[in-house]
């Protein structure tokens, strides 16, 4: 929410709702993965704009490819949901944990950032 509040362009905001959709896939209990695939669709018109934001869309991108291959094998051998989390789904969700709090300090220190001269003059102006 304060990333949406102090959002002061298109990108920012859209980087905003990334944060919360991908949080909400994160932290919401027994999550579909098919979930994954909205905060992708608004980071890919940003992730060309920024290096990080371009690798962050390839961690993420092949985290949701490893999230559907897994799930498609327990669906094809009947066991939906494993007995016990296993190295490569407590790697993948690691791997996730950490894209999330680090987009979200990327989100954090790019909206706490001073206004430019051009922000702040359109500002000043609706003040008057």
């Amino acid at each position: 929410s304060y990333m949406i509040w102090r959002a002061r362009s298109a990108r920012a905001a859209l980087l905003a709702i990334f944060v919360a959709l991908f949080g909400f896939f994160m932290f919401a209990p027994r999550m579909h993965e098919r979930y994954l695939y909205y905060p992708l669709v608004f980071l890919i018109p940003i992730a060309l704009e920024s290096e990080f934001l371009t690798s962050i869309f390839g961690v993420v991108s092949a985290t949701f490819l490893f999230n559907l291959v897994y799930i498609k094998h327990l669906t094809d051998t009947s066991s939906y949901f494993p007995d016990q989390p296993n190295a490569a789904l407590i790697g993948a969700a690691s791997i996730n944990l950490a894209v999330f709090f680090a987009v979200t300090a990327y989100g954090l220190l790019r909206t706490s950032a001073p206004l430019d001269d051009a922000a702040r003059a359109s500002t000043s102006g609706a003040d008057r």
